[in-house]
Formats: C-alpha cells, sequence, structure tokens
C-alpha cells in the first residue's frame, strides 16, 4: 500500500514538472517567436518564405536539430532521427514555397524543446531573451555571424547596338535597374533564398551563408533575357559576380 502511494506521489511530481515547462513555455510562445524571428533577421537576413529548420540552425550556432523534433510547420512537421532532422508533409493542399515555415504551434513546442534542453524556467520575456542568447553562442571558431560571405555585382543588359563599333563607348553594356532572385540548391525545392532590388546602376549584393545558390536577374517580356546563374558560396568570401542581360539586339 505504501509502495503504490509512493509511485503515485513520484508520477504526480513527473506531471506537475511537465506540466511546468509547457505552460510557462507556451504562454511565452508568442514572444519567442517574436524575438527569435527579430533575431535571426539580424543575423542572416529576412528569408523570403519565412523561418524554418534549415534557416535558424545557420542563423543560431547553438541550436541542434533535436530542437525542431516535433515542430510544426505551415504545411508538415519535423522529426529528429537516427538520420537527423526530417521533414514529414502532412497537408493535403498543393504544396507551396513556405511549406517549411514554422507555424504559431511549432514555436510553441519549439520553446518547450529549448526550455526542456536548457532546463530553464521560461515564464517572463526575461527568461525568453536569456534562452534566445544562449543559442547564439558556439564554442566553434567558425560559429561567427552574422555571415561575412555572400555575392555582388552589376546587372547589365547588351548589345546596345546592331553592330559593334571599336572604341565606340556608346555601344557599351548598360546598367539595368531590377530585381535579382538568389534560389537555394540541392533542396527538396528550389527554393526562393533571397530577393533585392538593384540601385539605379544595377549594383546588388546579398549577405548570404556558405553554400549552392542559382542566381538571376528578373527580364521583361520577352526582352531583356536574363539567364540564371549557378554559384558556391565559400566562407568569409564575397563573390564578385555581373549578370548578364540579353537585349535582343541584332
Amino acid at each position: 500500500m505504501k509502495t503504490n502511494i509512493i509511485l503515485v506521489a513520484v508520477l504526480l511530481v513527473l506531471l506537475v514538472i511537465f506540466g511546468f515547462f509547457t505552460s510557462s513555455s507556451s504562454d511565452q510562445s508568442t514572444f519567442f517567436q517574436d524575438e527569435i524571428i527579430r533575431v535571426g533577421v539580424e543575423r542572416v537576413g529576412q528569408p523570403i518564405e519565412g523561418f524554418s529548420a534549415p534557416i535558424f540552425l545557420q542563423a543560431f550556432p547553438g541550436l541542434i536539430e533535436k530542437d525542431f523534433d516535433g515542430v510544426q510547420t505551415i504545411e508538415g512537421v519535423y522529426s529528429f532521427k537516427d538520420t537527423g532532422l526530417v521533414y514529414t508533409r502532412t497537408a493535403d493542399q498543393p504544396i507551396t514555397s513556405a511549406e517549411e515555415m514554422i507555424s504559431k504551434e511549432g514555436y510553441k513546442t519549439f520553446l518547450t524543446n529549448l526550455s526542456t534542453r536548457f532546463n530553464l524556467e521560461v515564464s517572463k520575456d526575461t527568461e525568453v531573451s536569456i534562452l534566445i542568447e544562449k543559442i547564439q553562442k558556439d564554442d566553434s571558431p567558425t560559429g561567427i555571424l552574422p555571415f561575412d560571405s555572400g555575392v555582388s555585382g552589376q546587372v547589365l543588359r547588351g548589345p546596345i547596338c546592331p553592330v559593334m563599333r571599336e572604341g565606340d563607348d556608346s555601344c557599351a553594356d548598360q546598367p539595368y535597374a531590377t530585381t535579382v532572385q538568389v534560389v537555394e540548391a540541392n533542396t527538396s525545392k528550389n527554393s526562393l533564398f533571397a530577393e533585392s532590388d538593384t540601385d539605379k546602376d544595377g549594383n546588388y549584393k546579398f549577405t548570404l551563408p556558405p553554400g549552392e545558390y542559382s542566381i538571376q536577374a528578373i527580364g521583361g517580356n520577352p526582352f531583356p533575357s536574363c539567364g540564371s546563374t549557378d554559384i558556391i558560396i565559400e566562407p568569409s568570401v564575397v563573390l564578385e559576380l555581373d549578370l548578364s542581360c540579353d537585349t535582343g539586339i541584332r
């Protein structure tokens, strides 16, 4: 009889502890969502399709894949398995480019996972801020953000003249003010990673984490026609790359 009472008491204590982490974390999930997105934008920029687990892992070196176990997205859920972090689609509607963006419920799960891993009570805004400060840190020498790598250059359009004449600068390619898009390569979907307008002289610049991408200037209909270029961003290197758009003049 005494043994049964002890077991019940232990069970109640465990339930209280679990409920404490879950409820206290959930109560702060909105502030956590706003704050981690704000800091994430400061560190890696604003993702076009919102923050997903891979982007958060790039932005916060103190995160681990297991932090996203059970985290819901707008069209699926992440799970951590022996092979690593896995995304499973659960929605029936057509796939969108933002399917892996973490949902409101997902941020609740995300916060609960973090507060449990760090054994940190999260019932006030200040405690959420402490938690986010912890995941910004990394003991490795390469865990330095924001990124000092990326790509920059100028968008040019040409030919300008039907016949090129040597020494005639009026026929040189001209700056083209437009929009430039960066697409993340080698993903389940070639998803738009970043987008920015050039200045009036066609100059552009993106700060990007190391990886493989495709970059393209947006042309007209049908001209100028701007092709895409595959690029590899190396750590601590800003790639210089001018983008060419064909005017169709011959």
